[in-house]
C-alpha cells in the first residue's frame, strides 16, 4: 500500500510539473532570480543587498574622476511558504480501488492552484500572519509613488489619465523600462476598461496598451494589463514588466516548487485515513529598499 502512495505522489509531481509551465499572475508581474532559487523549504531567510539611489556617472576629457562608494545594505527577508492539504478518507480511497478507478490529478491541479494563489496574493499584497501586520512585504506595500486617487477606469481616458500620471512619477525617479510596464488593477476595473470607449469609437484598452509600451524601441508590445483580486477594487499599479533586464529593480526568489507529500495518518498503513500536503515557496525582493518602500513601483490608491 506504501508503494501505491509513492506512485500517485510521482504521478501528482509529473501533472503539477507539467502545469507549473504555464504562467500567473506572480509570475508575469515580477522576473525570476534562478541563480538563488532552487534551495529548498530549508530557506528561511534571505538576505538581500539594497542599493542606494542618488549615484551617477560622469562626461569628462581624461580618465580622471571621482569614486562613488555605493551605500550597500542588506535587507533580511523571512521566506514564506504557500500550501494546500488534503485528508482522503481511507474507505473511500478503497471504494475507488475496488471500482477500478484512479485516484486521479485533478486534485493536485486544484491544489497547484491554491497554492499559487496564495503565492500571487503574497508578491502584490504581502502576507499578514495576525491579519494585521505585514511579516511579508508586497509590491503594493513598498510602492513608493503613490498619485493618490486616479481617476474612474468606467469613464473614458479615466485609465489613461492614471497610467500615464503613474508613469510620469516613475520617470521622474529615473525608472525607464525599456522592455514596457504593466498595469496590475482589480478585475472589476478591467472590466470597466474593456468597456471603455470614445465617442468615435477608439477602445480605450489600446491605448492604455500603447501607452505601456512607449519606450520600447522595436515596437513590440510586452508590457500588458494584469487582474488580480489581490489588488483591492478602486486602485491600481504600474510596475516596469518581468523581464531579467528589471532585475535591477525587483524579482522573485522561488526557494522550492511546488510539491506533493502523501502519508498515512498515524503511520497506519492497514486502515488509516490519507494525508496530501502540496507545499511551495516564493516571495518577492525588491533592491531599492528605503525605509519599507521603493521608487520603482507607482500607485493610485483609490478613485480608479
Amino acid at each position: 500500500m506504501a508503494n501505491a502512495l509513492k506512485d500517485i505522489e510521482l504521478n501528482w509531481n509529473k501533472k503539477v510539473s507539467e502545469v507549473l509551465y504555464h504562467p500567473y499572475v506572480a509570475k508575469m508581474v515580477m522576473p525570476l532570480n534562478p541563480e538563488m532559487s532552487g534551495r529548498g523549504i530549508g530557506m528561511t531567510r534571505y538576505k538581500g543587498i539594497a542599493y542606494a539611489t542618488g549615484y551617477g556617472g560622469r562626461t569628462s576629457f581624461s580618465l580622471e574622476m571621482d569614486y562613488d562608494v555605493p551605500d550597500i545594505t542588506q535587507t533580511d527577508y523571512n521566506v514564506p511558504k504557500q500550501l494546500s492539504s488534503r485528508v482522503l478518507k481511507r474507505d473511500i480511497y478503497e471504494s475507488f480501488l475496488l471500482d477500478g478507478i484512479p485516484l486521479g490529478s485533478d486534485m493536485a491541479i486544484q491544489m497547484l492552484s491554491e497554492v499559487q494563489q496564495q503565492q500571487n496574493a503574497t508578491v502584490i499584497d504581502g502576507w499578514k500572519p495576525d491579519g494585521t501586520n505585514y511579516a511579508v512585504l508586497g509590491m503594493y506595500q513598498v510602492a513608493n509613488n503613490s498619485m493618490g486617487a486616479g481617476s474612474s477606469f468606467a469613464t473614458y481616458k479615466g485609465a489613461l489619465t492614471t497610467v500615464s500620471t503613474i508613469l510620469g512619477l516613475l520617470q521622474a525617479d529615473d525608472i525607464y523600462s525599456y522592455d514596457g510596464y504593466n498595469l496590475i488593477i482589480n478585475p472589476a476595473e478591467k472590466a470597466e476598461l474593456l468597456a471603455s470607449y470614445s465617442t468615435a469609437g477608439i477602445a480605450e484598452y489600446g491605448q492604455v496598451i500603447d501607452l505601456l509600451n512607449v519606450d520600447v524601441p522595436d515596437g513590440s508590445k510586452p508590457g500588458s494589463i494584469i487582474a488580480t483580486p489581490y489588488m483591492t477594487a478602486g486602485t491600481a499599479m504600474v510596475a516596469p514588466t518581468a523581464t531579467q533586464a528589471n532585475r535591477k529593480y525587483f524579482e522573485l526568489i522561488e526557494a522550492q516548487t511546488p510539491y506533493n507529500n502523501l502519508w498515512f495518518v498515524d503511520g497506519n498503513s492497514r486502515d488509516g485515513d490519507i494525508r496530501t500536503r502540496q507545499v511551495g515557496s516564493l516571495f518577492a525582493t525588491f533592491k531599492h529598499l528605503v525605509s519599507n518602500k521603493d521608487n520603482c513601483i507607482g500607485i493610485a490608491t483609490s478613485g480608479c
